[in-house]
C-alpha cells in the first residue's frame, strides 16, 4: 500500500533536510543537537544516563537532566545559572521556571529544608480517567523514611520496628 503524502506526478521521493516536529525522528534529532551543543559548552555525558550532563570547573559543578524538551538544572554556585542560561540562549529559545513540576513530579521545598516529591496531579488524573475520583481514599501501609543527606535514612519514632531500634542503639554505642 502506498503511503499518503506529497505527490508531484513522478516516482521521486523527497528527503527532508531538517527534522519536522511530530515525526518519529524529530526527538532523536533534537537530542543529538542539544547534546552536541552541551558537549561544546564543556559538559560530559553521564555514563549512567545519556540524558544527564555534568560540567565541572574550578570546583564548581553544574548538572543538567534532559527529557525531550524539559530540563532540570542543579548547580553549586547560583551565579553560574545566569551565565549558563546566556550560553543556551545564544543557540536556543528557552523558558525558565521554578523547579516545582518536572515530568509529572510535583516538587515542593518546605521552609524547614525538606524536599517533598509527589504525583498528586497524575494520581487525580488517573482516578478521573477511570471514574474513581469520588471513591473513598484508603491509607496504604508504607514505611515512611527521611533522608538525612549523610547517606542514612531516618525512620520516624512511631514507625520504628524493634530491629530498627536495636540497630540504632548499637550504632550510637559504636560512635
Amino acid at each position: 500500500m502506498k503511503q499518503q503524502g506529497y505527490e508531484d506526478g513522478t516516482d521521486q521521493v523527497c528527503q527532508l533536510q531538517r527534522s519536522v516536529y511530530g515525526l518519529k525522528q524529530a526527538l532523536r534529532c533534537w537530542n543529538k543537537r542539544i547534546g552536541n551543543h552541551l558537549v561544546k559548552l564543556g559538559f560530559k555525558v553521564s555514563k549512567a544516563d545519556p540524558c544527564h550532563y555534568i560540567r565541572e570547573s574550578n570546583g564548581q559543578k553544574l548538572m543538567l537532566v534532559l527529557y525531550v524538551d524539559d530540563g532540570l538544572l542543579t548547580l553549586t554556585d547560583p551565579e553560574l545559572l545566569n551565565c549558563f542560561l546566556q550560553e543556551l540562549r545564544i543557540e536556543f529559545k528557552i523558558e525558565t521556571r521554578s523547579p516545582n513540576y518536572f515530568l509529572g513530579l510535583e516538587i515542593v521545598h518546605t521552609s524547614n529544608g525538606k524536599l517533598i516529591i509527589s504525583q498528586k496531579a497524575l494520581a487525580k488524573k488517573i482516578l478521573e480517567r477511570f471514574n474513581f475520583s469520588e471513591c473513598r481514599p484508603v491509607s496504604t501501609p508504607v514505611l515512611k523514611t527521611e533522608c538525612t543527606g549523610k547517606g542514612k535514612e531516618v525512620v520516624p519514632e512511631e514507625e520504628k520496628t524493634e530491629d530498627e531500634e536495636k540497630k540504632e542503639e548499637k550504632e550510637k554505642k559504636e560512635d
